[in-house]
């Protein structure tokens, strides 16, 4: 699942000459494409800080390499890479949707599929369950929800219209590791999943 968007994801930013910026390339391990991908998206966030220091840096000392740069120039250079830079964003949500969003799956195979195997596993809805997946995959929600499961990860779910925080009632949690890294990790994508006990 994470090879195809990775290399959907160069296919799409390769058409458009924007590859190069992101470091990304074609059949990356998962762990080290989730890894680039957020150095890359806390580089955009960073450049579009940076507008009045790189506009001041004319009166810095020059060299002849810098000699005869103004503030026009930098402004303009500041705003066309920004412009660029989140047409790259653009085209990694669309990217993200076109391979995750709800009509790339069936809910109905989802749950079949699921049913087999947590009945082989002796899992059933009086089982207390934590599911640990990524947080762009519904399948595991959604297979669980029509399982009768209710699955809870204190958020929105695509089955119900409010939140729940019945971890213990219900006894099926959702953790989503990659949501957690975001929030957990000091280095961004790709630290250690977290585990959640609201027991």
């Amino acid at each position: 699942m994470m090879g195809e968007w990775c290399n959907a994801l160069v296919h799409r930013l390769l058409e458009k000459s924007y590859l190069a910026a992101t470091g990304l390339y074609n059949d990356m391990e998962p762990m080290t494409f989730e890894q680039q991908l957020g150095r890359f998206l806390r580089s955009v966030t960073a450049f579009s800080q940076i507008k009045d220091v790189a506009i001041a840096s004319v009166n810095f000392p020059s060299s002849e390499m810098t000699r005869g740069l103004s503030t026009e120039f930098l402004d303009g250079w500041h705003y066309n890479t920004a412009f660029h830079l989140e047409q790259i964003v653009q085209e990694i949500h669309v990217c993200l949707y076109e391979q995750f969003a709800e009509p790339r799956y069936d809910p109905q195979a989802a749950r079949d599929a699921y049913s087999d195997l947590l009945t082989a596993l002796g899992i059933n809805q009086a089982t207390r369950l934590v599911y640990a997946t990524t947080n762009y995959d519904i399948l595991g929600e959604t297979a669980l929800g029509l399982l009768g499961f209710h699955p809870d990860w204190g958020m929105y779910s695509p089955l119900r219209t409010q939140p729940s925080a019945r971890f213990r009632s219900k006894g099926c949690s959702m953790v989503c590791h990659g949501l957690l890294r975001c929030f957990t990790s000091t280095g961004g994508l790709g630290g250690t999943a977290a585990t959640l006990d609201r027991a």
